[in-house]
């Protein structure tokens, strides 16, 4: 039987100079003769400055091991365990890459180890860059058994240290001036074959219009992912004039709903249905369109990354270790979102954990396992969205909208400007929260998109709830948990409750059933819910300030 090939990259135009380099042995990078910055991946023009003016310049072909995933999972042409790095290079910039020539062990890949690179072909014109240990003798300017510094041996997480935009000020209108009139999740959740994902839309689409006492006659807005906005308006019957297919992965649907917000302020749409729907389990009507990403084709692709588990996982082994984090600090995480779960019943997931029973379950990629890692499901949900002045008029309590923040960092896990902390969730958080001119102190519920056990301790830290490094901790101490000081994924999350694969719409729902007082898991006094995503790996995030009450 004849193996299958690793993946090969191809190059393009911008990107051929670094691939003839890597033929030739060599680790090539851009400089800016402008400014002097360094970069990868390759580019036209400098991001830091605008220039043009760049020089290719030779890598030392040396770094430092900045964090990693063991996959556990065979993929074909590769044999696992095998193991995902990222590489922060001497000169900087990060890249995603494979340790070779070590044990694919945890006790023997410490981070910041010292690596350099080696040259692996993959085809007759194309060979990629993997790396290896070194030892330290064998690093320059080091005499033979030299203890390493701190600032040495760790590795630099940040590789992007630009400041935050400022956080404007809020536009002139008042607070909770829209409202949330009608929220639904589909009628089944979990295995649904009987449905396409535009099925799944437009099953949600009719529930939460049943749930707002509408009709589809009375939308002119529509909003969804997945799918085209034409798609969902031609299926329901819909004229619209106002239309959003904004795609950024899991968070969409916060996107959405912030934009929602201008277009019906500026008098561009009256009623607007925001939809999901995605078959993730059944796979009816075959891989959802994505558009080419050919950064990730070209630079994560080749190293053997099977899906999320392998590349959102990569940024948590930095934040681990940067803050002494532990497995099982990290395993509480799926503790206590499954305490939540097993009072709802529509949870896949409802039997209570343990720590143990989490550190137990299968390794999928190394510190993450299955227990850490969220579900795959079929659904959707939908919402509808009105100006204030008329929520009154359906039959559920309303939801008002306070404050909404979006923020983007990086198309690549790789390029994160700090493995250790998401600038997109900060940016997002930050503007939500000052919106809707409230504190943290004044959160009363938490929906935290959960992807996988770290994300959720990402928005702790990011939004304010908690200091930086400080959020495993406080999930462990039982603060998220029922009877805790800040009740998060009260529907079990994703890792429970239900992962479709853009899992943003059911923290929306769950948020929309806390602040009504009809979830399953009621929390008593929530008046104002947050409920925070996250889209791609890290790639963007979205907040919303939901409030009981119009302020």
């Amino acid at each position: 039987m004849v193996e299958q090939q690793r993946f090969a990259p191809t190059p393009t135009p911008e990107t051929q100079h670094f691939w003839d380099g890597c033929r030739l042995g060599e680790l090539r990078l851009q400089r800016c003769e402008a400014c002097g910055h360094i970069r990868f991946p390759p580019q036209a023009f400098c991001p830091r400055c605008g220039s043009e003016a760049t020089e290719v310049v030779a890598a030392s072909g040396r770094g430092r091991l900045a964090s990693y995933v063991i996959a556990n999972r065979p993929l074909p042409g590769w044999h696992a365990p095998y193991v995902i790095a990222l590489v922060a290079l001497d000169e900087g910039p990060r890249l995603l890459t494979n340790l070779v020539d070590c044990e694919p062990r945890a006790a023997a890949l410490p981070v910041g180890m010292p690596v350099e690179v080696r040259f692996e072909e993959r085809s007759d014109s194309v060979s990629v860059p993997v790396f290896a240990p070194v030892e330290p003798d064998a690093e320059p300017d080091a005499e033979p058994g030299a203890e390493l510094d701190a600032d040495q041996a760790t590795p630099p997480f940040v590789v992007d240290d630009r400041p935050l935009p400022e956080v404007a000020p809020p536009r002139p209108r008042n607070r909770g001036a829209v409202a949330i009139v009608g929220a639904a999740e589909t009628t089944e959740l979990g295995t649904i074959p009987s449905l396409t994902p535009l099925g799944l839309h437009t099953d949600a689409a009719r529930n939460a219009l049943a749930d707002a006492g509408l009709t589809a006659a009375d939308i002119d807005g529509v909003a969804c992912a997945g799918v085209s906005p034409l798609e969902v308006a031609f299926r329901l019957g819909i004229t619209p004039t106002w239309v959003d297919g904004t795609a950024v992965g899991g968070c969409s649907f916060m996107l959405h709903v912030r934009h929602a917000v201008a277009a019906i302020e500026a008098g561009l749409a009256t009623t607007v249905l925001i939809t999901h729907g995605e078959s993730g389990r059944s796979g009816v009507g075959g891989p959802p369109g994505r558009r080419r990403n050919e950064l990730m084709e070209q630079f994560e692709l080749p190293y053997g990354v099977a899906g999320p588990p392998t590349l959102f996982t990569l940024p948590a082994l930095a934040w681990m270790h940067r803050y002494g984090i532990t497995e099982e600090q990290l395993a509480s995480v799926a503790v206590a979102q499954r305490a939540w779960a097993s009072r709802q019943p529509r949870a896949l997931r409802r039997d209570l954990l343990t720590v143990d029973e989490v550190l137990d379950s299968p390794m999928i990629a190394w510190p993450f396992r299955r227990h850490m890692c969220c579900l795959v499901t079929d659904g959707g949900g939908a919402l509808v969205l009105r100006a204030a002045e008329r929520a009154s008029d359906h039959p559920a309590p309303p939801v008002y909208i306070w404050g909404t923040g979006e923020g983007i960092d990086a198309p690549m896990v790789s390029q994160m400007a700090d493995l250790t902390s998401s600038r997109a969730f900060r940016v997002a958080g930050r503007r939500a929260l000052a919106e809707a001119g409230i504190s943290t102190d004044e959160v009363d519920h938490l929906m935290a998109y959960d992807a996988f056990a770290h994300t959720p301790c990402y928005a702790l830290e990011a939004l304010g709830f908690t200091g930086p490094g400080e959020s495993a901790a406080f999930v462990a101490e039982g603060h998220t948990a029922p009877g805790g000081s800040l009740p998060m994924n009260t529907n079990g999350g994703g890792l429970s409750y239900t992962h479709t694969g853009m899992y943003g719409m059911f923290a929306i729902q769950e948020s929309v059933r806390q602040l009504r007082g009809t979830s399953a898991a009621q929390v008593d006094g929530v008046d104002i819910s947050v409920a925070h995503g996250v889209g791609g790996m890290f790639a963007a995030s979205g907040t919303l300030v939901l409030g009981r009450s119009r302020p």
